[in-house]
């Protein structure tokens, strides 16, 4: 049945087989996938390279044996929205499969689990699909430049503040002091948002030199490399906790040298 379903997702039998295979194993060798899905070994091979270019399967970090990791099914929801014009039908056969997805996917391994997505369409829907994951009452925290965010993404400022602020989750953001940053704080404050704002001196973190940016979760964090449109996604709440300390040093410093208070924000920026 999910195979069918899969296939009517746009999948072929075999990269269906096979992208079940991989979610239930969570991490695999090409042969392991292989006997797991019943496809011969050197068919898997072009499946699972098809798979990854479309972005269903990503690699795992560990470079002395491959090792291949289904896409999240959430970001099967996100691709499907995006064609929703041309295939209504699609979003509700996942809705209706999602629990059976995830009940193959035990989420069982210690380890860390190490995600590359590469592409503007998958950064984009990552930054959705982890929006839209954020659990009502939550925060979370970024070091980043808005405006190059929304030079990315145009209408993301707005979606993030629509969400954020149905769900009542508060944002700690490092930004560069910019003029258009600043702008950015003035729209956040319109559309009722809850954020605390700290923008810093350019000349003192130059984020034009490094422009990547850092989203850090309850159990996991995100690096985004907007210009060269990739992202980096690790999952695990220690390696979680680590960097939420270290910003949270950053975050002290960051008060100091804080060169803006959005008007009407003063009392909260003082937190």
């Amino acid at each position: 049945m999910l195979i069918e379903n899969l296939m009517d997702f746009g999948l072929s039998e075999k990269d269906a087989r096979v992208y079940l295979a991989l979610l239930e194993l969570e991490v695999a060798t090409a042969n392991e996938t292989a006997k797991q899905a019943g496809v011969n070994r050197s068919s898997t091979y072009v499946v699972l390279e098809s798979l990854k270019k479309r972005g269903f399967v990503h690699m795992s970090a560990d470079k002395n044996i491959k090792h291949y990791v289904a896409t999240s099914p959430e970001l099967l929801l996100q691709l499907a929205k995006k064609r929703v014009e041309k295939q209504d039908g699609v979003i509700t056969m996942l809705e209706n499969i999602m629990p059976d997805l995830k009940a193959l996917n035990k989420g069982t391994k210690h380890k860390p689990k190490v995600f590359v997505y590469e592409g503007r369409n998958n950064v984009e829907a990552l930054y959705y699909k982890e929006l839209s994951a954020l659990k009502p009452g939550s925060n979370f925290k970024s070091y980043e430049d808005m405006a190059e965010i929304d030079k990315y993404m145009p209408g993301f400022i707005e979606k993030d503040s629509i969400e954020r602020k149905k769900k009542h989750v508060l944002l700690y953001s490092i930004n560069p002091n910019t003029v258009a940053n600043q702008e950015i704080m003035k729209k956040y404050k319109y559309l009722g948002s809850e954020e605390i704002n700290q923008l810093i001196p350019v000349e003192n973190f130059n984020f034009s030199k490094t422009p990547i940016s850092l989203a850090i979760y309850e159990d996991g964090v995100s690096f985004y490399g907007l210009q060269e449109s990739f992202a980096i996604v690790i999952k695990q709440k220690e390696i979680a906790d680590t960097i939420r300390n270290i910003f949270n040093l950053a975050w002290e410093e960051s008060k100091r040298l804080n060169q803006y208070k959005v008007p009407g924000r003063d009392k909260i920026l003082t937190k």
